[in-house]
C-alpha cells in the first residue's frame, strides 16, 4: 500500500531530522492498512487527470540485492535458456517523478523516471548530482550526531563558485556626485532642445535649468531649505512639477512625492513622518494638506540668479523618499540616495539606449517610482519628456493617438495596462520603438499579442522593488516567451542577486528560493524605522566570496528560480503582499486600517487572482450595537 509522507527539514541537527523522519515513517506504517484510494476519498481531494492526488513524487527503496544493474543483467544466465533484454521506447508512470534507490553491496544506485512534459534530461541530471552529493555527505557524517542540517550541502564547490561569480560584472566608469549634475551636463550640450512638454507648453533644457536654479535659491534663502532637508511635492502633472523636482535637488534637499489623490489621512501621516520643511503644491491641492504644514504654491523666483548652484549634495545624500505599503498598517518611507539613482542611469543607457533622439512618455504617478525612471531617464540622457493627459487613458486608440501625435518613442507602463491595450487593432505609432512593462507577471498571451501587432517595437519585462531603486532585473522579450512562462530576466548593471533557501544557503540552478538584492542600487533603508530596516536589509553572508561584493542584501520576499539560460523566473511571495495594477500592496495594511474604523469588530481582506483582473475583496464584522460610517469606508 502507498504511504504518503510529509517531512519537515526545519531541524537544527542531523540527529533531530533523522529521528523526525523515522517517527514519520513509524506513524505512517501504523496506519498502512488504510487503502490510499480510501484516504483520498475521505480527504475529498480534488482530482485531475494530469497528476496523482496528494503527492506527485514517489520514492521506492529496493533492498533485495537482486539483478538490478546493467552489468548484472548482462551477465545473468540460465541453463538451456536464452535471455535478452527488451528495450522500451516509452516508460509509463503514474507520477511526475519516481526515484528508485537500489541498495547493493557496492553502494546505492539511483534510478529516475520522470514526465518529459515537466522535466528535461539536464534538470534530472542536476537532481541526480545533488542527491548523490547529499547521500555521500550523509554517509560521511552519520556518526556526527550534532552536525548542523544546513551544513550538509547539495552544491559542489564549482556550483557555489558559479552562483557567486555570476555577480561579477564589468561596469562603466562609475559616475560620481549628484543626479542633477547629470542633468546639467545635458543642458551644456543641448540648451535649446525641448526638455519637458505638457499640453502644448514646453521648456527647453536651458529654460528648465534656469527656472530650477532660481527656485532652488528661493527655497534656500526664504524657506531655509538645506542639505538634508525633506521637501514635499503635491501637484498634478505640469511643467512646474519638473521645475520643483530639480529645484529641490539643487537646493541640497530630497523630495517627497505626495500624491494629491491619496486620502488626507495618508498625506497627513507622510507629512508628519518626514517632518517636511515645506511642500510645493498647486493651489487646487493646498487644502488636502494638514494645516500645520508649510506650503508654497507660487513658484515664481525671477529675482534670483539663474546660474547653477554650488552642489550641496554628495553621492550619499538622499535624493527622494517614496512611500510603499506596510504590513503593520503604517506606510514605509524608502530612502534613495544620489549614488543609487546615478547608478541606475548606467542601466538606462545600457538596456534602454535612451538618447537625445528619443521622446519619453511621462505616464506614471509621481508617487510610483517608475516616475523616477521616466523623469531622469529622459532628462539625464538628452531626451524630451512628454507628460500625458487624462483623456488618453480612456481607450487604447486614445493612448496610441496621443503617442503618435507627440511622436513618443519610449513608454514605461504597468503590465496590466499594457495587457489591456496591446491587442488593439489600432496601428502602432510610427516613432514607438520601446515598451517597458513591470509591476506584475507578464503573460505569454500578452507577448504573443505584442509580437503579432507591434512589428519592430522592443518589449522589455522589468522587475524590481522600490528598495532596489526602481528596477533590478530586466528581460528583453523573445518570440519563445509567447509559448510559456515569461522570465523576469537577468540583473541590471551594478546589481547583485542571490537566491537563498530559508536556512540562508544558496539555492541551486532550477531550485526555488527567496530573492535577495545587493549592490549600488540599494536604498539607505526606511525613514524612522530602524528595526524594519535591520530586518529587511541584512548582512550578506557571502560578502567577499567569489564575485559577491555587496555588504548588504535586501530581502525581497519574492520566490524565484534560476532557469537553465540564467534568467530568473518569478514564482510567488513568501508573505501576504500582492500586486494590483502594478502597485505593491500589503493586504495586512488594509486589514489593519479597516479594523481601526469606528464600529468595526474585525476585518478580512482576500486577494482574488482567478479572474483576468486582480481584485481585493474586503469583509468586515460590525461591533455589537455599533454603526458604520459610509464616508469613512
Amino acid at each position: 500500500n502507498t504511504l504518503v509522507l510529509r517531512v519537515n527539514t526545519a531541524h537544527n541537527t542531523l540527529t533531530e531530522y533523522l529521528n523526525h523522519v523515522r517517527q514519520t515513517h513509524l506513524d505512517a506504517q501504523s496506519n498502512q492498512d488504510v487503502p490510499f484510494e480510501q484516504l483520498v476519498d475521505k480527504l475529498k481531494v480534488s482530482r485531475s487527470l494530469s497528476h496523482s492526488p496528494l503527492f506527485q513524487i514517489m520514492v521506492t527503496t529496493n533492498t533485495e540485492f537482486g539483478v538490478n544493474s546493467a552489468e548484472q543483467k548482462a551477465s545473468f544466465t540460465l541453463d538451456e535458456v536464452s535471455l535478452s533484454q527488451i528495450e522500451q521506447e516509452e516508460v509509463q508512470s503514474k507520477f511526475d517523478l519516481e526515484v528508485g534507490l537500489n541498495l547493493t553491496a557496492e553502494g546505492i544506485e539511483l534510478e529516475w523516471t520522470y514526465d518529459v512534459a515537466l522535466f528535461d534530461e539536464e534538470y534530472i541530471s542536476t537532481l541526480d548530482r545533488h542527491l548523490t552529493r547529499v547521500l555521500t555527505e550523509l554517509s560521511q557524517t552519520a556518526s556526527q550526531s550534532n552536525q548542523a542540517l544546513q551544513a550538509i550541502t547539495m552544491l559542489s564547490e564549482q556550483e557555489t563558485q558559479r552562483l557567486l561569480s555570476e555577480q561579477e560584472v564589468t561596469l562603466p566608469a562609475p559616475r560620481q556626485g549628484s543626479i542633477h549634475r547629470l542633468f546639467e551636463a545635458q543642458v551644456a550640450e543641448r540648451a535649446s532642445k525641448s526638455a519637458v512638454e505638457k499640453d502644448g507648453q514646453s521648456l527647453t533644457y536651458q529654460a528648465l535649468n534656469e527656472r530650477a536654479n532660481q527656485l532652488a535659491k528661493r527655497l534656500q534663502n526664504e524657506h531655509g531649505v538645506r542639505s538634508g532637508s525633506l521637501v514635499g511635492i503635491c501637484m498634478s502633472r505640469s511643467l512646474d512639477m519638473a521645475v520643483s523636482v530639480l529645484a529641490i535637488l539643487k537646493a541640497g534637499a530630497a523630495y517627497v512625492p505626495l500624491d494629491p489623490e491619496y486620502p488626507q489621512a495618508r498625506l497627513a501621516y507622510m507629512c508628519n513622518d518626514t517632518k517636511v520643511a515645506l511642500v510645493l503644491c498647486d493651489t487646487a491641492h493646498e487644502d488636502k494638506l494638514p494645516e500645520d504644514v508649510k506650503t508654497l504654491s507660487t513658484l515664481e523666483a525671477s529675482e534670483y540668479s539663474s546660474e547653477n548652484l554650488k552642489d550641496e549634495s554628495d553621492e550619499n545624500s538622499l535624493a527622494y523618499v517614496i512611500y510603499t505599503s506596510g504590513s503593520t498598517g503604517v506606510p514605509k518611507g524608502v530612502m534613495i540616495t544620489h549614488k543609487s539613482l546615478v547608478n541606475y542611469q548606467a542601466h538606462i543607457a545600457h538596456s534602454y539606449g535612451i538618447s537625445s533622439e528619443d521622446r519619453v512618455l511621462q505616464f506614471s504617478s509621481m508617487s510610483f517610482d517608475i516616475f523616477v525612471e521616466e523623469f531622469f531617464g529622459a532628462l539625464c540622457h538628452g531626451a524630451s519628456l512628454v507628460f500625458r493627459n487624462d483623456e488618453m487613458m480612456q481607450s487604447a486608440s486614445g493612448f496610441y493617438d496621443y503617442c503618435e501625435a507627440h511622436e513618443i518613442s519610449v513608454v514605461s507602463l504597468p503590465t496590466a495596462y499594457y495587457e489591456s491595450i496591446c491587442r488593439s487593432e489600432r496601428p502602432q505609432p510610427a516613432p514607438l520603438r520601446l515598451v517597458i512593462v513591470g509591476g506584475e507577471a507578464l503573460k505569454s498571451t500578452t507577448v504573443a499579442a505584442h509580437l503579432k501587432g507591434r512589428d519592430g517595437v522592443q518589449l522589455i519585462n522589468s522587475y524590481g522593488p522600490t528598495e532596489a531603486t526602481i528596477t533590478a532585473i530586466t528581460h528583453v522579450v523573445q518570440s519563445a516567451d509567447s509559448n510559456g512562462v515569461v522570465p523576469i530576466g537577468k540583473r541590471n548593471l551594478g546589481v547583485e542577486l542571490l537566491v537563498l533557501s530559508p536556512d540562508g544557503s544558496l539555492s541551486p540552478m532550477g531550485g526555488q528560493g527567496e530573492l535577495y538584492i545587493g549592490g549600488a542600487c540599494l536604498a539607505a533603508g526606511y525613514l524612522n524605522q530602524e528595526q524594519k530596516t535591520a530586518e529587511s536589509f541584512i548582512d550578506n553572508p557571502y560578502y567577499g566570496v567569489a564575485g559577491s561584493r555587496s555588504k548588504k542584501l535586501y530581502k525581497t520576499g519574492d520566490l524565484v528560480r534560476y532557469l537553465a539560460d540564467g534568467n530568473l523566473q518569478f514564482v510567488g511571495r513568501v508573505d501576504g503582499q500582492v500586486k494590483v495594477n502594478g502597485y505593491r500592496i500589503e493586504v495586512d495594511e488594509i486589514t489593519v486600517q479597516l479594523s481601526n474604523l469606528a464600529g468595526v469588530d474585525s476585518a478580512l481582506v482576500l486577494h482574488d487572482k482567478e479572474q483576468q483582473v486582480h481584485r481585493l475583496h474586503a469583509f468586515i464584522a460590525r461591533q455589537a450595537g455599533g454603526t458604520l460610517n459610509d464616508e469613512e469606508f
